[in-house]
């Protein structure tokens, strides 16, 4: 999978939101292909009635009926279904604050994790979605709180499923995420790859090479998707001027970060943030 290709997706979110939430339950499904592709957000998909398969950074994995998947946020990932009767599937789209705020962050989920269910635990868990597509307004009390045990129900299994970081491709994870912590308490986003493969003890290549196998994506653009992040963030919650965002988000000229925003996210800035304050789509389908 090349990070040259894949392109973002963004199913759109009510200013404030911190997710989405979407239902596809399908009599005749035709069958789909997705590019390979990104997300701002984490994402929790839980196949019910599926099959096909999906890819999270350079593994491929395949869907069968319970089927389980988080995928990070900046994780390059695409998918495969064909054609089938009675498909269902659900989509939850969800900031990172969530996760800390329950408790459910990982150091052992940051590349994905994918788990099948069975029995009693696949029924609780499909009748929690299930019960979440009845509902029209998304600020409902009780909606919120079945998000809520959807993460945990979901969550308490990722962990373990035997998650796609604790593979033998992986074992310099914690190398990795040691590092992007310590980017995150620097603010330093104009790292460079070399740089980083320093701080690493690791030759640049290596870094490079590992990097990309971890996460489906070079550094040089993840650290760029990092920015953009926070930038797009700021964008859909505040009415901080465009100067003001690009400094905050590790942009040293907000030319260049207006340029990069639209090379990456194919919209300005100032396009992007009317158009998700003026939506008032959650990214809830049929």
């Amino acid at each position: 999978m090349s990070d040259e290709s894949p392109v973002f997706e963004k199913i759109p979110v009510r200013a404030g939101d911190l997710f989405t939430f979407r239902a596809d339950r399908i009599a005749a499904f035709q069958g789909i292909e997705v590019v390979p592709h990104y997300h701002m957000m984490h994402e929790l998909m839980w196949f019910r009635s599926s099959t096909g398969s999906y890819t999270l950074g350079s593994e491929k994995f395949s869907i069968e009926n319970n089927t389980l998947i988080f995928v990070p946020a900046l994780m390059i990932h695409e998918m495969s279904i064909p054609e089938e009767e009675n498909h269902s599937r659900y989509l939850l789209q969800f900031e990172k604050e969530w996760l800390d705020e329950y408790a459910l962050a990982s150091d052992t989920l940051q590349c994905g994790a994918v788990a099948t269910l069975a029995g009693d635990d696949a029924d609780r868990l499909d009748m929690l979605f299930n019960w979440c597509s009845e509902f029209d307004d998304f600020t409902d009390t009780l909606f919120r709180s079945l998000i809520k045990s959807i993460l945990l129900h979901a969550f308490k299994h990722l962990k373990t499923s035997g998650s796609i970081t604790q593979r033998e491709d992986n074992a310099h994870l914690g190398d990795l995420m040691r590092l992007l912590k310590s980017i995150d308490v620097s603010e330093n986003y104009e790292i460079t790859t070399e740089e980083a493969a320093r701080l690493c003890n690791w030759s640049k290549s290596w870094f490079s090479k590992t990097f990309k196998l971890t996460f489906g994506i070079s550094f040089k653009k993840f650290m760029l998707l990092r920015k953009l992040n926070i930038a797009i963030n700021l964008l859909t919650n505040t009415d901080l001027r465009i100067s003001d965002i690009s400094q905050r988000a590790g942009f040293t000229d907000s030319a260049y970060f207006c340029l990069k925003f639209r090379e990456m996210m194919s919209d300005t800035p100032l396009s992007f943030r009317d158009k998700v304050r003026s939506t008032s789509d959650v990214g809830r389908g049929a």
